[in-house]
């Protein structure tokens, strides 16, 4: 499986999220619905897999169980100032950062099925 960047911006656009902000290194997503965020890395990972970053607190459980869907290989959370709406953590830096739960996304299908399932 593979996925590109401009297909993994489709499937969450029309996933019924909107692009809220966007730097460099990554895309912020908003639902229209329940406004809860998502961020998607622009460089790591493609066309392998996207590499998106849902809510630390979220039960992944259920977003696991989609097919094409697995968690980060390297690490459970990603850590970032730019992830400013999901809360702190202490990494390995001197204080806390803010940090989500990394996934691996495989393809749009996938993708579509996972903002439809952490919409809900």
């Amino acid at each position: 499986m593979s996925i590109t960047l401009q297909e993994a911006r489709n499937a969450i656009l029309s996933g019924g999220f909107f692009e809220k902000s966007s730097t460099v290194k990554l895309s912020e997503f908003e639902s229209k619905t329940t406004g809860r965020i998502l961020y998607l890395y622009k460089q790591q990972g493609l066309p392998g897999h996207a590499d998106v970053i849902v809510h630390p607190e979220r039960n992944a459980a259920a977003l696991l169980a989609i097919p094409d869907i697995e968690p980060n290989k390297r690490v459970t959370y990603r850590f970032g100032s730019n992830m400013s709406t999901f809360p702190k953590k202490v990494n390995k830096g001197a204080g806390p950062e803010h940090c989500g739960r990394a996934l691996y996304v495989r393809s749009q299908g996938a993708l579509s099925a996972l903002c439809k399932a952490y919409d809900s």
